[in-house]
């Protein structure tokens, strides 16, 4: 083998998609909340990174009874590509916002009084019937009804003309905890206005509170929906609760070798000379960046896997190029898969493991990943692609 060896440019990057696992996913959330309670799905963000229109198609053929997005666009894109469930906008929504949403047969959040009048001056104008839930802030403290004005303003909502006040919820700030007596304070607050609502004659059909994290820790918090998340995508909200369910990863995100070269001991590499060789290194460039999702802070620190090897890391992530120390693996070759996230033989690289070398959080890891890694799906029937061995073609 040559000192310098070139592949003919081909990108390979790209995240891969296992619908499977994330019908998995649904009915292991389904197991631990039992058949009473309904799942609204979030798919905000593009389902965190996996695609929501895809994402959206098999949750609904799965048994989802609900989506929930951020945004009233992302609720449009999903209308407009078919999706027929209810999908509640979970933020709040004014102006043109709001005629998009009553035309596309969005579920509203209202967080106010005063806001829930402009839902229903809109609807009264185009003679439809606004579907709202109302956001109560028990302890979040981002938006939401005070928990002490709450009942009265909800009962007035009630009483307002075209307006459906189908469900009432709150957020948890810490459900990811077991047994943490914020979450719990939290739950006994919104409790507490559910009974106040009914004493009022205040009847909502769709109560819920469980994000991912008191789904799994909080069963007293089920009530009648559930808000799945991050567990839909096979990640937990912390390590710690990964006996609290048996969850899937549904992405791996994965490249290939474009460029093999051997550097002899005192070669630096990369921005800023961050890494010297201390030995001969055979060094594999592949084309994945910090524009792709891959974070700049994995810089030196993270590993990937070729070959079934773990491998670390040489230097900083660049935008569109990462390089790698294929040292100890002797048979490496131009187009190895090189494995991001995910598995490849018995190693293993995960959301959360890049999020903790990164300082950051599983979430931003699957969210950040960019437009300009193409998706592509695979479904339960399917082998995940270079799941051992090298991904040779």
């Amino acid at each position: 083998m040559s000192d310098v060896e070139l592949l003919t440019p081909l990108r390979r990057t790209k995240a891969v998609i296992d619908l499977g696992a994330i019908e998995h996913n649904l009915a292991r959330v389904r197991a631990l909340i039992g058949d009473r309670v309904k799942v609204l799905a979030v798919v905000k963000a593009d389902a965190y990174g996996h695609g929501a229109v895809t994402v959206a198609h098999a949750l609904e053929r799965a048994g989802a009874d609900m989506f929930g997005v951020a945004t009233v666009e992302e609720g449009v894109e999903l209308r407009d590509a078919g999706v027929r469930l209810p999908i509640l906008v979970q933020c709040c929504t004014e102006g043109a916002e709001l005629d998009a949403s009553l035309e596309h047969g969005l579920t509203l959040t209202t967080t106010s009084y005063e806001h829930a009048q402009q839902v229903s001056a809109k609807a009264s104008q185009t003679g439809v019937i606004a579907s709202v839930h109302a956001d109560i802030d028990t302890g979040m403290g981002r938006i939401g009804f005070s928990r002490d004005t709450a009942a009265e303003e909800i009962a007035r909502i009630g009483r307002l003309p075209n307006v459906d006040l189908e469900g009432i919820y709150t957020h948890f700030a810490t459900s990811e905890i077991e047994d943490d007596p914020f979450t719990i304070k939290q739950l006994r607050r919104f409790e507490k206005l559910v009974k106040d609502l009914s004493e009022r004659g205040v009847s909502v059909p769709g109560v819920h509170t469980a994000n991912s994290g008191a789904i799994l820790n909080y069963p007293e918090a089920h009530l009648d929906m559930v808000r799945a998340g991050l567990i839909l995508y096979g990640v937990y909200p912390d390590r710690k609760l990964e006996n609290k369910a048996d969850l899937k990863p549904a992405l791996a995100l994965q490249t290939s070798i474009v460029f093999l070269k051997d550097i002899p001991a005192g070669t630096s590499l990369g921005y800023g000379r961050a890494f010297v060789a201390t030995r001969p290194t055979r060094v594999a460039t592949a084309n994945v960046g910090y524009a792709d999702g891959y974070p700049w802070r994995l810089s030196n620190t993270a590993s990937v896997i070729v070959c079934g090897t773990r491998i670390p890391i040489l230097g900083r992530v660049s935008m569109d190029q990462l390089l790698v120390d294929v040292s100890s693996i002797p048979d490496v070759r131009l187009g190895d898969t090189i494995m991001l996230i995910g598995t490849n033989g018995s190693e293993s690289v995960t959301a959360q493991d890049l999020a903790e070398w990164a300082g950051t959080i599983s979430y931003e890891i699957l969210c950040g990943i960019s437009k300009r890694v193409p998706r592509e799906y695979i479904g339960k029937r399917d082998v995940p692609f270079a799941r051992t061995g090298c991904g040779r073609t």
